[in-house]
């Protein structure tokens, strides 16, 4: 796999500095649309060097995929430990969108 150098890195970031709120992010490890774990990453970091007055955070899974996704609801004809076209199993994909669901309405709570 060929890896991106610093100027493509620069060019394709989101300036999520500018965002004017708290910000959540929610990504899996074993997301194979993008890895989203490291993107989220790198936009913490972003949020953090440039002093982001506002709450962020970070919520990884690092057994979900990319379908981290409203909770409680599942491909009816699909095994709980099958991987899911885009990564995790629908067990720890499912796992991770009712943690996410409840993290989100407790962050949203709070600010």
């Amino acid at each position: 796999m060929e890896r991106s150098t610093t100027e493509e890195k620069e060019r394709a970031a989101i300036p999520v500095e500018d965002i004017e709120g708290p910000v959540l992010l929610v990504s899996g490890g074993k997301d194979t649309v993008w890895p989203s774990a490291e993107l989220a990453d790198r936009a913490t970091d972003r949020l953090d060097d440039h002093d982001h007055p506002w709450r962020f955070e970070h919520l990884s899974f690092p057994d979900a995929g990319h379908a981290i996704r409203v909770p409680y609801r599942f491909e009816s004809d699909a095994a709980p430990e099958e991987t899911h076209r885009y990564g995790g199993t629908h067990e720890a994909n499912g796992r991770a969108a009712a943690r996410a669901w409840r993290a989100a309405l407790e962050y949203l709570e709070r600010v």
